[in-house]
């Protein structure tokens, strides 16, 4: 942020000028995995957003994951690709985002959406 002003006494004008970087650190995203409790040889990833909300909205964002199989047959589900809202439990349409699976990784692109809240 650079913030400049301008500061007039009597018949003079002196200007300050004071540059701030902001950095974060924190990390944007988590990610977890889960043995499916009903199938066998399956698990469930959840790649989980962070520190979104109205005062910190993100405009159109892209999310992408690359899956290490070790050497399995491991791949991703297109049907089992679901996107939530963390804060209410409801599913983001599809009509904002695109899927892209190519190879063994996945890209999810949103368009003339923005998140305001947590999503997964």
């Amino acid at each position: 942020m650079n913030n400049t002003v301008a500061v007039q006494y009597d018949d003079k004008t002196v200007n300050y000028n004071a540059v701030v970087y902001a950095s974060n650190y924190e990390n944007a995203l988590t990610k977890q995995v889960n043995k499916d409790p009903k199938k066998e040889n399956v698990a469930n990833w959840t790649v989980t957003t962070r520190s979104i909300s109205k005062t910190m909205p993100v405009e159109n964002p892209v999310i992408s994951d690359t899956l290490d199989n070790s050497g399995t047959n491991a791949a991703y589900d297109p049907i089992s690709f679901v996107v939530k809202n963390v804060t209410t439990g409801e599913r983001i349409s599809s009509d904002y985002y695109q899927l892209k699976i190519t190879g063994n990784t996945f890209t999810v692109t949103f368009n003339d959406y923005v998140a305001e809240d947590i999503f997964k």
